[in-house]
């Protein structure tokens, strides 16, 4: 499972208007996007590691890929049904313990 930190664009009903976003976007092993987390906090096991998040999220953030939109996720063919492209947090959960279990955590 590949996944980074993408800026998403996104459609505030309420307020009407776009919306930007920094999160985990997820991909298909054919590298085409899959979902991105409606989770966006951070967290971590230390201060260090929540450091290490930030770094790693604004490296991605400065990278030359175009922002996703919302009908990005909705082409996508995944595995599962998914809410407008969203991870249900028991799929989130799902992935973030093979990623674990991938990486020895």
């Amino acid at each position: 499972m590949n996944w980074n930190y993408r800026i998403v664009k996104t459609y505030n009903k309420e307020c009407k208007l776009y919306e930007y976003m920094l999160t985990e976007v997820f991909y298909h092993s054919n590298g085409s996007v899959m979902a991105y987390s409606a989770d966006n906090n951070i967290y971590g096991e230390s201060r260090e590691e929540i450091i290490e998040y930030l770094e790693m999220m604004l490296k991605d953030a400065k990278k030359d890929q175009p922002i996703l939109e919302e009908e990005d996720f909705n082409q996508a063919k995944p595995d599962y049904e998914l809410d407008a492209g969203q991870l249900t947090d028991e799929q989130y959960n799902r992935i973030q313990e093979e990623a674990n279990t991938s990486i020895g955590k």
